[in-house]
């Protein structure tokens, strides 16, 4: 697999983040000015998750460039990631912070303890904790996870027409990595690895399937490389 370049969805975009005043000490409200959820469903309000469901971590210390395939190449075996992402650091904190968030308790479980000797990044000790925007278990009976598998003619399975159909309706996404591979005649596999499950590989199987499927495109999700929890 190879990382995809920084302009076909710019990390930067998601750094607007509820976490950013965690680093002073004081208690977030629930939702941040920055928020573009939508507030009313149940999966997207913290105050409503109990402490022992909450699977999503505040990680601070990061080293000030770094991205979201080096973050997530520090976790290995421990489960699907929910969501994630990166503050850049700004005018008070000279280090970046992200937010990463698991599918399952069970996944964040192991998470938390595999850290508790220290996880490093890049060459810096950083420091998690749970995130006090607590993101509950996501358990609905139906595989999916942040890597979405496109099969069908090159002629629309390509990184490029990809990128351009998710373009139209998606603001923003990080391609962690992508490849493509022949599997029969006119026919391949492209593999897109996003950042996150939720408003990036979520939305873009929404937007693939509705604009491709009916020209023999299909679309399923694949392992996570981070684990199978």
């Amino acid at each position: 697999m190879q990382p995809a370049h920084a302009n076909y969805g710019p990390e930067q975009l998601a750094t607007a983040s509820s976490e950013a005043p965690q680093h002073g000490g004081e208690l977030a409200p629930a939702f941040s000015e920055n928020y573009q959820g939508d507030r009313r469903l149940k999966r997207n309000m913290p105050a409503s998750v109990p402490d022992n469901d909450n699977c999503a971590f505040f990680i601070t210390g990061l080293p000030s460039n770094v991205t979201t395939r080096q973050l997530l190449a520090n976790i290995s075996n421990t489960g699907r990631i929910w969501q994630s992402h990166i503050n850049a650091p700004d005018f008070r904190h000279n280090h970046a912070a992200a937010k990463v968030a698991f599918f399952t308790r069970a996944a964040a479980d192991v998470f938390w303890n595999a850290t508790r000797n220290g996880f490093w990044v890049g060459g810096y000790r950083a420091i998690v904790q749970f995130n006090r925007h607590k993101v509950g278990s996501q358990l609905n009976g139906i595989y999916k996870t942040r890597v979405l598998i496109i099969k069908g003619n090159p002629t629309w399975v390509n990184l490029e027409n990809m990128l351009h159909v998710m373009g139209t309706e998606m603001k923003f996404w990080y391609l962690d990595e992508h490849s493509v591979r022949p599997i029969g005649i006119d026919l391949v596999e492209l593999t897109l690895q996003f950042g996150s499950f939720r408003a990036q590989a979520e939305s873009a199987f929404i937007v693939l399937i509705r604009r491709l499927g009916d020209l023999g495109v299909t679309f399923s999700y694949g392992m996570d490389p981070c684990g199978v929890i």
